[in-house]
């Protein structure tokens, strides 16, 4: 796999953090419960997710150091 440019890296974490905030940004009152639970099953797969990037910062971090 070809290393990430600094423009793509940049360009997903504006786009990650524009997601963000239109999610912030919502209410749910509209959703029945069982759309809510999947939902809720989506938002953890994210935040899993969230803490791989993480990681892959961290150790990058450290391989710099």
């Amino acid at each position: 796999m070809a290393a990430s440019t600094r423009v793509e890296i940049i360009e997903a974490f504006d786009a990650s953090d524009d997601a963000q905030d239109r999610l912030c940004a919502l209410t749910f009152a509209a959703m029945t419960t069982p759309e809510l639970m999947r939902l809720m099953e989506r938002e953890e797969r994210r935040e899993r997710r969230e803490r791989s990037v993480r990681h892959a910062l961290i150790n990058q971090l450290a391989a710099q150091a």
